[in-house]
């Protein structure tokens, strides 16, 4: 499921030994769109198309080039039916048609987790003031081409409803799912591959109707949930991968760390400031296991959080440790800061190490 994981590791190494600690970044917000969710279904994406049509086509095509021909047919068997839950299918065959792109293709880009996963750091802490910050990196790719061509895409999306932004995430121009974001005053969300299982299993679930995660994740930011219903809605649902969801909400001690199998979670790890557990920080690997010597981001990550500690936590301070290699390394695509409390705070940035 993880796919060739020693290119990966390569470029992360790179990053810890040529940057080494806090790495000097450019930065660049990526764009943000409106999508109306009064507007027809198939008609809410047609800017962000119109806007990104070319490199729409080209993910399309590289998706295409990497899934077995054997597996096409099934694919496009699911293409014939309203699988997805609503408004998923309408969004993506608008989507597909816009793009000029074949709808099976365009279904396969939106499985893109169920099918190769990307790899990440999510971290949510409490300040010593009691906010929750909620912070991502989400890397992918296992080329040079992949990963610039995905992080062309990237972009920051507010949800509206009845004129009123009621969520924001961010996420790749083509998909409707989130891999991360925010219901306002509410809860925020950000999903870590899981390399558990293989992509067959995975196939064999989405046959049984179970979610893509960033679907879930969109799903659960659309509805009037609190952070404990979020929490347990996200713990068990049946989903299309294993996952890791990392929850920040707007109180404090409202942070968690959901490890997930296909069917419900296998784990629940939360802020506990009575053992001054004021941070929980997620990469790739089960919290209670030793991470591997070949991709170890959890043991800066920590080092990073612990040096700024918990006094006048913020913002800045979370994009700070997100800049630290190699949490931030060749192959992120983007960087998102939220705190659900403040909807202000939500932004989506390119870092380039």
């Amino acid at each position: 499921m993880a796919g060739p994981w020693i290119l990966r590791v390569f470029a992360i190494h790179i990053s810890l030994h040529v940057f080494g600690g806090i790495v000097s970044c450019y930065e660049r917000k990526v764009p943000t769109y409106t999508v109306d969710l009064d507007a027809p279904a198939s008609d809410r994406w047609n800017e962000v198309v119109d806007d990104f049509q070319r490199e729409i086509g080209m993910i399309a095509k590289a998706v295409r080039e990497f899934v077995p021909v054997q597996w096409h047919s099934a694919f496009n068997q699911l293409t014939t039916k309203d699988f997805f839950p609503r408004p998923f299918g309408e969004e993506l065959k608008g989507i597909a048609e816009r793009a000029q792109v074949p709808h099976v293709d365009m279904l396969m880009v939106n499985l893109l987790y169920t099918l190769r996963a990307y790899g990440c750091t999510s971290i949510v802490a409490q300040s010593s003031t009691g906010k929750i910050w909620h912070g991502r990196n989400l890397d992918y790719g296992v080329s040079t081409y992949e990963k610039e061509l995905i992080t062309k895409l990237a972009i920051q999306v507010n949800f509206r409803k009845n004129g009123k932004i009621v969520y924001t995430g961010t996420s790749y121009a083509g998909y409707v799912g989130l891999p991360n974001g925010q219901r306002h005053g509410a809860f925020s969300i950000s999903l870590n591959e899981r390399a558990q299982g293989d992509v067959m299993e995975n196939i064999l679930m989405l046959r049984e109707r179970a979610i893509p995660v960033p679907m879930l994740i969109r799903q659960v930011l659309s509805s009037p949930l609190n952070y404990r219903q979020a929490l347990k809605t996200l713990s068990t649902t049946r989903i299309s991968a294993p996952a890791y969801l990392t929850v920040g909400g707007i109180l404090p001690g409202e942070g968690a760390v959901i490890t997930r199998n296909h069917r419900k979670a296998v784990n629940v790890w939360e802020l506990d400031m009575t053992i001054n557990r004021w941070f929980v920080l997620e990469t790739n690997y089960d919290h209670w296991k030793p991470p591997p010597l070949y991709d170890d981001r959890r043991t800066p990550g920590n080092k990073a959080m612990n040096d700024i500690g918990q006094k006048g936590f913020n913002g800045t301070s979370m994009l700070q440790v997100l800049s630290t290699a190699p949490i931030l390394n060749p192959l992120t695509t983007f960087t998102a800061i939220m705190s659900a409390v403040d909807p202000i705070e939500y932004y989506t940035v390119v870092l380039q190490p």
